[in-house]
This record gives structure tokens, sequence and C-alpha cells, in this order.
């Protein structure tokens, strides 16, 4: 390209993107050339990263620490808004795995990830999926057997558990208490199929033997946290 002997410098014609290199020399008046210097490479890049989601967040979870998982096309920063954040703040080619900071018990829809790469072309944002934490355990309490009835048939077992708003219960599982074993023998598992909240239970239940029977309910919501009973 011509240039006049003063110049310091020249615009080129639109370049992709790509790697670039530039190759120079000059010539003066009397057609003597200078070397040729070799400048580059010089990348153009004024695309921003793609981002897709990996592994959701499982909902509802009882870890109030959960994982994502995201893919990316570019390395970067990872910036987040929303609710969450993380320790984490870059971000490779290929598959990436963050651990959110705390979160409180509650429904998160607000979440995004951005990546920016090394050009400073942010990507779209990437939506985490609406997700609930939930790090509370159900409660349950009898309503049948009254404590010092005596049954002549099969004992009446009947009940309630709740669980905290967002979730609900998953299934209750009965116990007697063995003093020959010293330990709670399962008596049977009820699946609460219809995701009621609260979760109304029954079973009829014939001991083997006579005698006197301690009985406990304990009930596991669907996020996996189980009630503690005595």
């Amino acid at each position: 390209k011509d240039a006049e002997e003063d110049a310091t410098g020249t615009i080129s014609d639109p370049l992709g993107e790509f790697a670039w290199y530039f190759h120079l020399r000059t010539v003066d008046n009397a057609g003597n050339w200078t070397s040729t210097v070799h400048v580059g490479p010089f990348i153009i890049d004024a695309t921003g990263p793609i981002l897709s989601e990996v592994t959701p967040v499982s909902t509802p979870t009882n870890n109030p620490t959960p994982d994502y998982t995201f893919n990316s096309d570019e390395d970067g920063d990872i910036s987040y808004v929303g609710s969450c954040s993380s320790v984490t703040s870059s971000a490779v080619a290929g598959g990436n795995t963050i651990t959110f900071d705390f979160l409180s018990d509650g429904t998160y829809s607000d979440c995004t990830i951005t990546v920016t790469d090394s050009a400073g072309n942010p990507s779209d944002p990437l939506s985490v999926n609406t997700f609930t934490v939930d790090t509370q355990a159900p409660v349950s309490s009898f309503s049948s057997p009254e404590n010092g009835t005596f049954w002549k048939g099969p004992i009446d077992i009947s009940g309630s558990s709740t669980d905290i708003p967002d979730t609900t219960v998953d299934y209750v599982t009965l116990y007697y208490w063995d003093d020959d074993e010293g330990e709670w023998i399962e008596i049977t598992q009820l699946s609460n199929d219809g995701l009621n909240e609260p979760f109304y239970w029954d079973y009829e239940w014939e001991p083997e033997n006579e005698g006197v029977y301690d009985i406990m309910a304990e009930a596991t919501d669907t996020a996996g946290n189980t009630e503690s009973s005595p």
C-alpha cells in the first residue's frame, strides 16, 4: 500500500476473525527496498463464548452448596448474577463444574452465568435451572395407637407427616423396638405417591408375638432429609 514519506501507520481492509500477520517493507525514491518486517500474529475475535448446560442443579436438594456443570467453547472469566455466587472465577473450554456458595433454604430461579473471553466478548447469560434447597427434615405425629392401649387384633398405626413449603414427604418408615435385638426393626415403608402435603398414613400391623411394643415413625422428604426420631 502506498504511503507518504512521513506516514506512521495505515489502515488495512476489514479482516475476519482469524490470526493475522502483517509483512512490511518500504522503498525510497531511488528504488531501494528495506528488509521485510514481520509482525504478528494479531488475533481478531469479536464473538463471545457459547455456553450450554451439562448437569443441572438437583432439585430439591438438601445440599446448601450444590454443584452445577456447564460447557463453554472458550476460556474466560465467569461472572454471576442473581442469588447464586461461587469462588470459581474462570472457565475453560469444555466442561466446567462450579460449586455455589452457601444458599439458605428456598427456591432459586434468578441465577445466571456469563463468561467473558480474553478479547472482552461476553457470552449470552446462561440461566441456571430453577432449584429448591431444603435442609429441614419432616415431622411426624401419631393419631393411633394411643399410649397404653390394649389391642386384641391388628394394631392400627396411623398419623401424619409434614414438611416445609416447596418440598414434601416422600415416604414414612414404621419401626418397632426389639428388646432382644436392642434396635428398631422395620415394620413397613409407606410411600407418598401422590406427594400430598401433609401426608396422612395408615397401616394395620399384627405383631408375631404378644407383648408391649414401642412404635416409631420416621419420615423422609423428597430432598433426602430424614427426621430424627427417638
